[in-house]
């Protein structure tokens, strides 16, 4: 008996359909189904999860090369990678929040901000860290990368750096719940900054020092000053348009 595919109808002829991929028998929804799939989707979402953070820590210009030359089925996508470290250092954030005893004790000094651009900035900081990502990006490309390779390429390996990031801050949070010290201070908004951009450059190289370009070094000293000076001068701008919005 000709049997179809649940999913759009075409016929099938083994235990998956060849035009959708959906599995040919769909057990009714229960409880143990339920189970199976929430297990299945956390251990298989950890092993690339995982293998990609120990290989963007030690290796990101190989991750970034290999990704951009189709090697991608070992390795967890740029942009939900991105996301996923972004929200374990958020949820680590705000835990770290609701049991210190510590005041939020920073002043903006790393930005020369007033007092309500410094409350914006504590509370919308990820959401405006992300917002200009992809304009440091774009001047990553204009001063290193560009005519080797697109910009989204670019943007989308971008993703796996700046997810580095995140890693820093996530870590440097417990180190400082674990030791009883204050998280949110100045000192502390310095540390992950300095930490990152010595990292970055180091993750730049070795990611361009596989292609011939001219001038590397030059060209990557260079995006990073700018990039640096984007960063200060974008998230003040996000910040002022935030004020101006009446938002925070």
């Amino acid at each position: 008996m000709q049997q179809n595919c649940p999913n759009c109808g075409a016929v099938l002829t083994e235990n998956y359909c060849a035009r959708c991929g959906q599995k040919s028998s769909v057990k009714r929804l229960s409880w143990h189904g339920f189970v199976e799939e929430v297990f299945h989707f956390f251990t298989h979402i950890e092993k690339g999860f995982l293998k990609t953070t120990k290989q963007v820590i030690i290796h990101p210009g190989t991750v970034s090369k290999n990704y951009l030359d189709g090697k991608r089925k070992i390795y967890h996508k740029p942009v939900s990678f991105f996301i996923i470290w972004v929200a374990i250092y958020l949820v680590v954030y705000n835990l770290g929040v609701a049991v210190s005893r510590y005041p939020n004790a920073t002043t903006g000094a790393l930005f020369s901000f007033d007092p309500r651009s410094t409350a914006v900035l504590n509370k919308y900081r990820s959401f405006i860290e992300i917002l200009i990502i992809p304009v440091i990006a774009f001047f990553n490309w204009l001063i290193v990368a560009r005519p080797r390779f697109y910009y989204i390429e670019i943007l989308s390996i971008f993703f796996y750096t700046i997810s580095f990031f995140y890693m820093l801050l996530t870590v440097q949070t417990l180190c400082f719940l674990l030791l009883n010290l204050n998280f949110r201070t100045d000192l502390f908004n310095m540390i992950s900054p300095v930490a990152f951009i010595s990292w970055g450059a180091y993750a730049a190289y070795d990611f361009f020092r596989n292609y011939a370009i001219r001038f590397l070094v030059v060209r990557l000293m260079l995006a990073t000053v700018v990039g640096v000076a984007s960063y200060f001068f974008l998230v003040s701008l996000v910040i002022k348009l935030l004020i101006a919005l009446n938002i925070g």
